[in-house]
């Protein structure tokens, strides 16, 4: 389990103003997070490709914690900021969201992240369900190829016995010999 800190900024004027910010160094040391797994993205055009997708695609793991200053780091709509938590959550990856003014429902992050909890429970739930619904499977559905009786009950049949003297013969059951009596054998 490791923490991942992001960030990203909204406009130039933030992304000069975070190169001294002590909240992040602050954040940083009382979670142990190292330099290599803090990332401030400061990409402003939308045209570029998306870097909180590929860090939790590829360079978080299952039991990951995401720590993130606000909102607008998982996305600019509703429905990307959605996206992000349903990707994380499928990856059991928790997102830790540090806001500073304490109060979360007095900002409009609060009353965004309000509006979206019930859509993002919900798809989690239908996700939840469609993985119930389908079946994992490890081994192929039916009776095992081959039989240890069948080499056996063909040398019988070749010698001209029925199917009744066979399961008699072999000490098996006359279902066991009609299972495996027209199997390839030809006679």
């Amino acid at each position: 389990m490791a923490y991942f800190f992001y960030h990203k900024c909204k406009d130039s004027g933030e992304v000069k103003e975070f190169r001294n910010k002590d909240e992040v160094d602050e954040i940083r040391k009382a979670l142990l997070i190292s330099s290599g797994r803090t990332i401030i993205d400061r990409q402003l055009s939308s045209d570029t490709p998306d870097v909180l997708k590929h860090l939790i695609n590829r360079d978080m793991s299952k039991g990951d914690d995401l720590v993130i200053l606000d909102l607008n780091s998982l996305g600019g709509s509703a429905e990307m900021i959605q996206e992000k938590i349903i990707l994380c959550a499928r990856k059991s990856i928790r997102i830790h969201c540090y806001f500073p003014q304490k109060k979360l429902t007095s900002t409009a992050d609060g009353y965004f992240l309000a509006l979206i909890l019930p859509m993002i429970h919900d798809k989690c739930r239908r996700a939840n369900l469609a993985a119930l619904k389908t079946r994992n499977i490890t081994k192929p559905l039916g009776r095992r190829e081959g039989s240890k009786h069948r080499d056996h009950i063909e040398l019988a049949k070749r010698r001209g016995l029925t199917q009744s003297q066979t399961a008699k013969l072999l000490e098996i059951s006359i279902s066991t010999v009609k299972r495996n009596w027209n199997n390839g054998i030809i006679g």
